[in-house]
């Protein structure tokens, strides 16, 4: 994390750079220009001094005029090119004799020889004061070439290339460009031989003789710029570092101190926040400028927070203290539901409670109103909560008090209906379904008071009820209720639940529905009880993806219990044990104790020996249980060779209280029984052991 330092200082270092650099690049710029208009300068005024002297002398006008017009007159079209200067200048030398120097020993010279003498002496003195190569030069403008005519360099140079009459070609149209010259009187660029050149006309109208040609150097003018940009980033450097370090100072001081405190401040009272007493802690901040303001709010912020953070503390207590509350009621409120499952000789009872809340107003009752009739109630009270939670313990009570009086279920439901309707300025009200199931007979009187229709899982089928649905409980003082009468057989389960259930919803808003109870009822048809309350837990969640529960979920199943459990296995290994053992305890767990253990020790003697001992294949293995008049009645049967154990002798035991399963066989299963029975029939091998209930 970058400190603010750091950032004043790079945003420093970015626009002073910048600054500096514009500032260099302009000088160079202004440096550069101004040495190279000194230069033009100079060359200029060299040009209008040889152009003064030129007209100022007439006969000297005319001499030049005379080596003029001499070159033009043998200039040729086609003139030859040499890879050789020596050769070139042998050559030239020949074509234009009278300009060059006679022979040594030849008497007199000619006129054009010292005409062109002067002009070259004249145009060296000239390229001396500018520090430039000065040229005479004309134009064939059939050609479109400039010839050569003279210039300033020492004649004896080896270097020479341009000798009199040579020609040279010319980037631009001459024609137009002599126009422009004589219209414009401006300077014009051309190339003379690859380098840069200056042209200028040396005189007016039809006068016109001839142009001088300068051909300069930048290189002085590159060089003096280098060394000035060289300077200039070393002075640059140098005003960059003082520049940054006068603006740290200057940043720290007006800035960055000032910011620091804020930042020390903020972070003392936030470490302050933690101890039970928070002290204000106000900023060392005397500037009146935007951050002395800031200051200002920041000390008026705290006081808000310590402000705020007294009133969350207060309600956190307050909340606490419900929540305390609100433990209390959720644990009374179960507490006041009969336990989660209902286990004797008649039936079997599973439940499932979730609320939405801490409190909720779905509830579910059983309770035997005499040994023959047992009641069976699931409700659900509009509302949330705990207004919910007191209406139904107060709707429970009531269906609870009148049933137990004896009274009919239409009764019950007429009475409780009234009263949930007096003083109920909130206007709850509760759905319910009542029923009372005779144990003999088997038949359920029912009531379904605007609640959700049962679910009935029977001969491997599971259907949806059609009962009547009378109005709702606390919704019309003096509604007449109707009855449904349901037959029930042995092995029959009742599925009832509240609206919590079909109505979820998943993340596209669709209702969990009554076909996907179906379903699940339908797939966990041969499982336990409490397996398919699970499973339909299980797929509602699955189906909400876990979404937030709105509405109290409440589920009871119910199963009418024969006393008769069977079982059946084809070539069993001893997994069977297990498997009879668990699902026995489960059926019977309303019996004794005692009698369980005793029953489990059976189990696992007489099957551990028909599986180790019984050497056939396709072997059957046959265990049922009966529960008669106080007598449980465990038969084992299996088609194996013909085997009576009551005909072997028994093995000593000490005493009962040492009994367990292992090596003792049929002499503890005698021990522990009241009576035990051996038949052979229809190649089967029946054993009956009976034992005594307390």
């Amino acid at each position: 994390m970058r400190s603010i330092r750091l950032k004043i200082l790079l945003i420093g270092a970015i626009a002073t750079t910048l600054m500096l650099v514009t500032a260099l690049f302009i000088s160079y710029g202004f440096y550069y220009r101004g040495t190279k208009t000194e230069l033009l300068n100079n060359i200029d005024s060299v040009l209008r001094e040889t152009k003064y002297e030129i007209e100022d002398d007439y006969e000297y006008i005319e001499d030049i005029t005379a080596v003029v017009e001499y070159i033009n007159n043998n200039y040729t079209e086609t003139e030859e090119t040499f890879d050789d200067p020596a050769k070139a200048k042998a050559y030239y030398k020949e074509k234009y004799s009278s300009l060059y120097s006679a022979p040594a020993g030849l008497i007199g010279f000619s006129k054009l020889n010292g005409q062109y003498n002067s002009v070259l002496s004249l145009l060296k003195s000239k390229s001396i004061a500018s520090s430039s190569t000065v040229y005479l030069a004309i134009f064939d403008f059939k050609t479109n070439k400039i010839i050569y005519v003279a210039d300033s360099r020492d004649s004896n140079d080896t270097n020479i290339y341009y000798y009199p009459g040579s020609a040279y070609d010319f980037t631009s149209d001459a024609s137009s460009y002599i126009d422009q010259l004589s219209s414009t009187g401006n300077y014009n660029r051309i190339t003379l031989n690859g380098k840069t050149s200056k042209l200028v006309e040396l005189s007016n109208g039809k006068n016109y003789l001839c142009h001088v040609v300068i051909e300069y150097s930048m290189d002085k003018v590159v060089a003096g710029a280098t060394e000035f940009l060289k300077n200039g980033l070393i002075f640059f450097s140098i005003g960059l570092v003082l520049l940054l370090v006068l603006y740290y100072f200057l940043a720290h001081v007006f800035l960055v101190k000032n910011v620091l405190k804020l930042k020390n401040a903020s972070k003392e009272f936030s470490d302050n926040l933690n101890n039970d007493n928070i002290d204000i802690v106000i900023p060392n901040i005397k500037s009146k400028d935007e951050i002395g303001e800031l200051s200002k709010s920041f000390v008026s912020l705290e006081k808000e927070i310590i402000n705020y953070v007294d009133k969350i503390h207060e309600a956190t207590a307050e909340k606490e203290k419900i929540n305390a509350e609100l433990s209390v009621a959720t644990k009374i409120q179960l507490e006041s539901l009969p336990n989660n499952t209902l286990n004797d000789s008649n039936v079997l009872i599973n439940t499932f409670i979730k609320s939405a809340k801490e409190v909720g107003g779905d509830f579910y009752d059983y309770f035997y109103i005499d040994e023959n009739h047992l009641a069976i109630i699931i409700s659900d009270v509009s509302g949330k909560g705990i207004p919910a939670a007191l209406f139904m313990m107060k709707s429970k009570e009531l269906i609870k008090s009148k049933l137990l009086a004896n009274k009919t279920i239409e009764e019950v439901c007429f009475e409780v209906n009234n009263e949930l309707l007096e003083n109920n300025e909130a206007g709850l009200f509760i759905t319910a379904f009542i029923g009372v199931l005779d144990i003999n007979s088997k038949t359920l009187e029912l009531v379904s008071a605007g609640h959700e229709k049962p679910y009935l899982l029977s001969n491997g089928r599971v259907l949806r009820l059609d009962i009547k649905s009378n109005f709702i409980l606390g919704g019309v003082e003096n509604y007449k209720y109707q009855h449904d009468t349901l037959k029930l057989k042995t092995d029959d389960r009742l599925f009832l639940h509240t609206d919590g259930l079909n109505e979820s919803i998943d993340e596209d808003e669709a209702e969990f529905g009554y076909d996907r109870i179906l379903n699940c009822l339908s797939e966990n048809y041969n499982n336990t009880l409490d397996e398919i309350l699970n499973e339909m837990d299980n797929a509602l969640n699955k189906f909400t993806n876990n979404k937030e529960q709105f509405d109290d979920i409440t589920m009871l199943i119910l199963e009418l219990k024969s006393n008769k459990l069977e079982f059946s296995f084809n070539n069993p290994g001893y997994e069977i044990i297990s498997e009879v053992t668990n699902k026995f305890n489960d059926y019977y767990s309303y019996l004794d104790e005692s009698i369980i253990y005793k029953a489990s020790i059976i189990i696992d003697e007489l099957l551990n020996n028909y599986v180790s001992y019984e050497e056939k294949d396709n072997l059957i293995i046959k265990v049922s249980f009966d529960y008669i008049d106080n007598n449980l009645i465990i038969t084992f049967e299996n088609n194996g060779n013909y085997f009576n154990p009551l005909e072997k002798e028994d093995k000593y035991i000490e005493n009962d209280n040492n009994l367990t399963p292992g090596g003792l066989g049929i002499t503890m299963v005698k021990k522990l029984s009241s009576d035990v029975k051996y038949e052979r029939i229809n190649d089967f091998n029946k054993l009956v052991v009976a034992l005594k209930a307390k």
